[in-house]
């Protein structure tokens, strides 16, 4: 069952509750006029209508969402270049499939490790930070090279070219880094 209607069951339960402490009925006794009591049903009937509407609309467009973000989520995943977040001090948020391939580790051994940690290079490890530190301190994309070779993470001689920007979608500085090997 989706978190949609897992939380719709939630709500009706809710506005079950509150009908009960609710006093319609309470206005309509013997002495009521039955017009009254016609108009009272049929605005009840049409809010009824247009709840079921609203909420036939909310489940559509949660689909549509769910849709969606499975498609990029897969898109992301599969890319054909590294993706990776981290955070400013270096730490990995996240990456893609590619990158972990790329430095031949299981992905769930890359989550929370420091980037810089990947790196047997000092040279090339000190050169990630500093075009890190330069986006930090200017907040311009930064493009540049890193040699992931005999003596950087992955065995494998490779030239990788990484973009990073700040993440202004998040209240913490995180880091997008896309590698390219060629």
């Amino acid at each position: 069952m989706s978190e949609t209607l897992k939380n719709l069951g939630k709500i009706y339960q809710l506005a079950k509750d509150r009908l009960s402490s609710m006093t319609i009925i309470d206005d309509i006794d013997e002495n009521t006029d039955i017009d009254k009591v016609k108009k009272i049903f049929r605005d009840l009937k049409l809010h009824e209508i247009e709840l079921e509407m609203q909420n036939w609309e909310l489940l559509r467009a949660s689909n549509e969402i769910e849709r969606i973000n499975h498609y990029y989520l897969n898109f992301y995943e599969n890319a054909p270049v590294s993706l990776v977040k981290m955070n400013k001090k270096g730490y990995i948020l996240s990456s893609n499939t590619t990158f972990s391939n790329l430095l031949k580790m299981e992905k769930k051994d890359i989550h929370r490790k420091n980037i810089y940690s990947l790196f047997n290079d000092t040279a090339e490890s000190d050169k990630l930070h500093i075009y890190i530190n330069n986006l930090l301190s200017t907040e311009k994309n930064q493009v540049f090279e890193l040699f992931l070779g005999e003596n950087g993470p992955t065995a494998d001689k490779n030239l990788v070219t990484a973009s990073i920007e700040i993440n202004k979608d998040t209240n913490e500085n995180e880091i997008n880094l896309c590698l390219m090997s060629y």
